[in-house]
C-alpha cells in the first residue's frame, strides 16, 4: 500500500469477506480502511457474480481490480503522450 506514515508501522483491523484481518502497515489507517473496503466490495460483487466460495471470489476481485489498475495506467500513459506533445508543440518543436 502506499500512502505511507511516518514513524513505522501499524497495525490496522479490517474485515473483508466477513474475515477479520490484521494488517501491518506502514499506511495511514483510513487509507488502509478504504483500501480494505473496496476489497470487499469487490469480494461481495464476485460472490454474486460467481458463487463459487471465496477464493473464486478473491481471485475474480483481484482480476477486476487488476484490470482497473491496468486501465488506468493506460489513461495516465496517453495523457502523459498528449501533454508531452503539446508540449513540444508549445516549445516550438524543439526538444531536449
Amino acid at each position: 500500500m502506499s500512502q505511507s506514515r511516518a514513524g513505522g508501522r501499524r497495525v490496522v483491523r479490517v474485515r473483508i469477506a466477513g474475515e477479520e484481518y490484521k494488517l501491518r502497515t506502514e499506511a495511514d489507517r483510513e487509507y488502509t480502511i478504504r483500501c480494505a473496503e473496496l476489497v470487499d466490495e469487490r469480494m461481495r460483487e464476485a460472490d454474486e457474480q460467481a458463487d463459487a466460495g471465496t477464493r473464486a471470489a478473491a481471485v475474480i476481485a483481484a482480476l477486476s481490480l487488476a484490470s482497473d489498475l491496468l486501465e488506468q495506467r493506460e489513461r495516465v500513459s496517453t495523457d502523459a503522450e498528449r501533454l508531452a506533445a503539446r508540449l513540444r508543440s508549445a516549445l516550438g518543436g524543439k526538444s531536449d
